[in-house]
């Protein structure tokens, strides 16, 4: 859960094409990841409104962080790139999403070799805006919120549930956008799968936005909607 959560503000995915990508300058002959990774960070952010279901807590937005991986092709080079578990088949890239509870949409994501834990790309994730926040596991929670009036600890407990939504969010990157959870990305090179990667969760963030805003009204929370009707759709 976070505190406060700002977006940029610049409109949908597709406005801020331009803006985040076409006007950056690039080396000659050569446009490689960057521009996706541009698109992504222009698109990131939550899309729930105030009034959206299932998104707030005590006026504290609901999120939830959890990680995956993607196969990538038996490639030298993404042998070399990204490594691997030591009894698979395809070199792997290791994936943080941090989610909107209510509505599935990415506020950000990292990735990176699968040697690097998720405990590293989180803290990557969530920086200095992680100061005010309730992680919870099991039967163990850790908050920095103090206050018994503002955040009573009867409730928290109830909150765990929410974070499978970003399980959903997960599932819905790992296997509906990709056709099924054994395809594997297609680039042999470190360079496209960076391509790939960030294409997918711009991919994704867009459905999430289409998704926000058919359901927005105060009866239809927006994660009753499925990414695969949207891709289909799209």
């Amino acid at each position: 859960m976070r505190e406060t959560v700002k977006r940029s503000g610049r409109g949908r995915l597709s406005d801020r094409v331009a803006v985040g990508v076409l006007t950056r300058t690039f080396p000659p002959g050569r446009v490689d990841a960057a521009p996706l990774k541009v698109l992504f960070e222009q698109a990131r952010g939550p899309v729930g409104g105030p009034d959206t279901p299932g998104v707030w807590w005590r006026g504290r937005r609901l999120t939830a962080i959890d990680g995956f991986t993607l196969d990538l092709p038996d490639s030298p080079a993404n042998r070399t790139e990204f490594g691997g578990p030591t009894d698979g088949a395809f070199p792997q890239v290791r994936c943080v999403a941090h989610a909107e509870v209510g509505t599935r949409a990415l506020i950000d994501a990292a990735f990176g070799p699968y040697s690097v834990g998720e405990q590293t790309l989180t803290r990557d994730l969530i920086g200095d805006d992680g100061a005010q926040q309730t992680v919870s596991e099991l039967f163990c929670l850790a908050t920095t919120m103090l206050d018994p009036t503002a955040a009573p600890m009867e409730e928290i407990p109830a909150l765990y549930r929410q974070r499978w939504e970003g399980e959903t969010a997960i599932g819905a990157i790992k296997t509906t956008l990709r056709g099924d959870i054994t395809v594997r990305l297609r680039s042999h090179q470190p360079d496209g799968v960076r391509q790939e990667v960030w294409a997918l969760l711009c991919v994704y963030q867009a459905l999430c936005e289409l998704i926000a805003d058919a359901a927005a009204t105060p009866t239809r929370p927006s994660n009753t909607t499925s990414a695969e009707h949207w891709r289909t759709t799209a």
